[in-house]
């Protein structure tokens, strides 16, 4: 996720309260931050990062 959607995740969250409920966007936003969390899981490169010490 990018720092550009921390703003408008911020104006939006009072409207979209208003609208569905507290509760339900608090949940709503905390699965799709959990998701965006995890989704990098899914890329084989980066489940294979291998360091290499021998460098001097």
């Amino acid at each position: 996720m990018s720092f550009a959607s921390v703003p408008v995740g911020q104006l939006s969250a009072p409207v979209l309260a208003a609208a569905f409920g507290t509760a339900a966007v608090a949940v709503t936003g905390g699965g799709v931050a959990a998701l965006a969390m995890l989704m990098p899981l899914l890329v084989p490169s980066l489940r294979r990062i291998e360091v290499n010490r021998d460098v001097a």
